[in-house]
């Protein structure tokens, strides 16, 4: 089975949502600036990162993907673990699977499992996102799955 894993020094930013308009009749659909830039930071760094270790070629079948994120410790907060604070962990995770779409993989369809954890790093150079990504079955294992599967159904009805 094919994986990958690497670190991303960036500060962890959730998924901003789109803001929707009408003007004119026209329909507008506008991401946040901030998500906008955020995902050309990441996008820079996974390419980078993909590069230095020789991945090639996107995962084809169904994934399993783990994220820890690491964030800035605030001043204030001197022995809390666990950020029970916003961006909310979801959106953490929705940020880096659009990023990583034809990168990593060829859509965040193929995420059939996924860990996620939200952490205060110990210190700044901590910051940051590790990702583990995992092929479940290949694409041609998930395909031939499913055709037995049809195949063993049909049989019983027959």
């Amino acid at each position: 089975m094919k994986e990958i894993s690497f670190f991303l020094p960036i500060i962890p930013y959730g998924k901003g949502r789109a803001r929707t308009f009408v003007r004119q009749g026209i329909t507008r659909t506008i991401t946040p600036t901030k998500t906008r830039e955020h995902a050309k930071q990441m996008h820079f760094l996974v390419s980078k990162e993909l590069s230095k270790k020789g991945f090639r070629q996107a995962f084809e079948g169904p994934i399993e993907v783990d994220y820890i994120f690491y964030l800035p410790r605030p001043k204030t907060v001197k022995t809390r673990i666990y950020p029970t604070v916003k961006p909310d962990e979801d959106n953490l995770a929705k940020q880096c699977n659009d990023v990583f779409n034809e990168l990593l993989w060829r859509d965040d369809t193929q995420i059939v499992q996924s860990n996620i954890k939200k952490l205060y790093a110990e210190n700044d150079a901590e910051v940051g996102i590790f990702v583990y990504v995992k092929e479940i079955l290949s694409k041609e294992e998930n395909e031939a799955l499913t055709l037995k599967q049809l195949k063993n159904k049909k049989d019983k009805l027959a």
